[in-house]
């Protein structure tokens, strides 16, 4: 039986440069995929559709993606069996950290490799990039420049891979999921876009990276940011504290509401412990991970709710 980690992401940098004609929006980032994930267990069945069984029960829905990736799977190759599905969730929904584009990806992904791999990788992408505008990034899970509507992707330099692999992080969800169209919708009213220049700048930055630098915060841009701390004043005043307390810098991943801390040490994760527990009570999710710049994911790490 097939078992995969379905490894969550983070967005190192994450630009939006305005809407496009065809409705999504322009995308610039730096995803890299984490230690720590869901795990997805394929097995083919002898019923007449694809099963899906979720230890939690609120996912087990028909438009799940992971259904809808084995059914544009099995378009493309009707000689597949019907798969049953198991999903231990542990990347926390609504959090920004990718993890239905991951599963979608990783049972496409095993899928394909049941069947003695009939879709080449470029096939794939193509099936993955009509699922979700980030599913693609997730079939070869390392740091990878995403561009386009996200379905654009550009694996980072062996260097670069280097040197953000195996860098130490937290990530902490506070007590409320955020939409991601709702996300776009405040970030189009607010008119928060960024520019190219800005875009190049950051690029350049992360490709001059070494195994021995420190990861700065002016590395660290996430154009969601500003319009979720906006609606959310609690986000805000919680930022604020980190960024003056802590050594370690703090951005949000993709559209919210989950954030990280690059490279803390045992102080800064003292400190955050305190004031995530001043803010939200026992109300948040917290997971001590690994960035994995170089497609070395394996493992799972514990996570927990409080």
């Amino acid at each position: 039986m097939p078992i995969a980690l379905a490894p969550a992401k983070i967005n190192l940098y994450l630009c939006v440069l305005g809407r496009r004609e065809d409705g999504f929006h322009a995308v610039d980032s730096l995803i890299a995929p984490l230690g720590f994930g869901d795990i997805l267990e394929l097995e083919a069945h002898a019923g007449a559709n694809d099963q899906l069984d979720c230890d939690d029960a609120d996912l087990n829905t028909p438009d799940n993606l992971i259904l809808r990736a084995l059914a544009a799977f099995r378009e493309r190759f009707p000689e597949a069996p019907f798969f049953k599905v198991g999903l231990q969730k542990k990347i926390p929904v609504g959090a920004g950290l990718g993890g239905g584009s991951s599963n979608a990806a990783t049972v496409m992904r095993l899928a394909n490799c049941f069947c003695g791999n009939p879709l080449n990788r470029q096939q794939l992408q193509l099936l993955a990039a009509g699922i979700g505008s980030d599913c693609a990034v997730f079939l070869k899970p390392c740091a990878t420049f995403v561009s386009g509507r996200g379905e654009i992707l550009s694996e980072a330099s062996e260097g670069l891979m280097a040197a953000l692999d195996d860098r130490s992080l937290v990530v902490f969800k506070p007590p409320f999921s955020i939409a991601t169209p709702w996300a776009y919708r405040c970030l189009s009213q607010r008119k928060g876009f960024s520019q190219a220049s800005e875009v190049a700048a950051l690029r350049k930055g992360w490709q001059s990276l070494s195994a021995a630098d420190r990861v700065g915060s002016t590395l660290l841009h996430n154009d969601f940011e500003l319009a979720m701390c906006e609606r959310h004043l609690s986000l805000r005043v919680l930022l604020a504290g980190l960024r003056k307390h802590l050594q370690s810098p703090v951005l949000m991943s993709g559209s919210g509401s989950a954030f990280f801390v690059l490279q803390p040490d045992d102080a800064d994760k003292k400190t955050l412990l305190k004031m995530l527990h001043s803010a939200y009570g026992d109300r948040f999710f917290w997971v001590e991970t690994m960035v994995k710049g170089n497609n070395t994911c394996s493992n799972n790490t514990p996570s927990y709710y409080q």
